[in-house]
């Protein structure tokens, strides 16, 4: 069994997580870190939208050729290896295999009713991110959510999980309902997200394994059996469950009223849930835990293969 060196278990974090985002409130939000430099200009590596569209009409690789997957596969890729032991590539890594993973049953013959749809998907959420990631590295506006994971990733203020569960919270709580609206909804897509969940669980061992050998040993903390990868795996399916019930609210909505209001809650959602994580998963004021994650990281990283 191996502890994480703030002396916390990982299953002990994905515990305490759970339980502290049932019980979370909306507290106030730190201000958004301008950077002077960008280690991964991720908007500038994704797919082109057409001429005359908007990111909002989720334009990105609007006829889902599986091309686009790989595109974002390599801009994730690039993230990873310019990020190297920044706090934020943890994420970025763990993002980097769910797309390969993604893609790879997208061209499995007969595994989505609809692969095309699950690329066009694919794409336009990657965008959003990467949205979010430069418009907080411009020092623009950004997601309250995307704001709190950055800037505790920035400021190593988190345990690798923290960075992990901060991200993904921002990610699905609050980019996914937006981009599921704005791709559409139907009985054969949503049969397809859940399939996406059975790819999801199959990586949850090996995304662990590897982020723990790289980053944060406490990320690979293995209960006995299959205890802490469902917990993670469960952590994920419910924020999805959650995404598609708020991308069917906002598709619903009668007028721009309506779907401002809607939308407005699903950023409070995120951030209130950030809050929590971030006060679940912050390293104690005693001791060098960042310190010795950085010195972990420096004398195990190895860029992707």
């Amino acid at each position: 069994m191996r502890c994480c060196p703030a002396g916390v278990t990982g299953g002990l974090r994905v515990t305490l997580t759970l339980a502290a985002l049932v019980l979370a409130l909306v507290w106030g939000l730190p201000p958004a870190v301008a950077h002077a430099t960008d280690p991964a200009p991720w908007t500038s590596l994704l797919p082109a939208a057409p001429g005359g569209r908007g990111p909002d009409e989720a334009a990105e690789c609007p006829g889902g050729d599986p091309k686009c997957v790989q595109q974002v596969e390599a801009a994730l890729t690039r993230e990873v290896k310019d990020l190297r032991c920044d706090h934020n590539a943890v994420f970025a890594r763990a993002y980097l295999l769910i797309t390969r993973d993604v893609a790879v049953a997208s061209q499995t013959p007969g595994f989505f009713a609809d692969p095309a749809y699950i690329n066009h998907f694919d794409a336009a959420f990657a965008a959003e991110y990467g949205r979010q990631w430069d418009a907080y590295r411009a020092g623009a506006p950004t997601a309250p959510a995307w704001r709190i994971a950055f800037d505790a990733a920035d400021g190593e203020r988190v345990s690798g999980p923290g960075d992990l569960y901060l991200a993904i919270n921002a990610h699905i709580g609050r980019d996914m309902p937006l981009i599921l609206a704005r791709v559409g909804l139907d009985a054969l897509r949503r049969a397809d997200q859940n399939k996406v969940n059975d790819v999801l669980y199959a990586g949850m061992r090996p995304l662990l394994n590897e982020l723990a050998a790289n980053y944060d040993p406490s990320l690979g903390f293995d209960l006995p059996g299959t205890v802490d990868d469902l917990a993670l795996y469960q952590y994920i399916a419910v924020l999805r469950e959650r995404a598609w019930r708020l991308a069917e609210e906002l598709a619903a909505a009668p007028s721009d009223q309506a779907r401002a209001a809607i939308t407005a809650r699903i950023e409070a959602e995120a951030a209130s849930s950030a809050v929590a994580l971030r006060a679940t998963f912050a390293y104690p004021p005693i001791g060098r835990p960042a310190a010795l994650r950085d010195a972990y990281c420096a004398a195990h990283w190895t860029p992707p293969s």
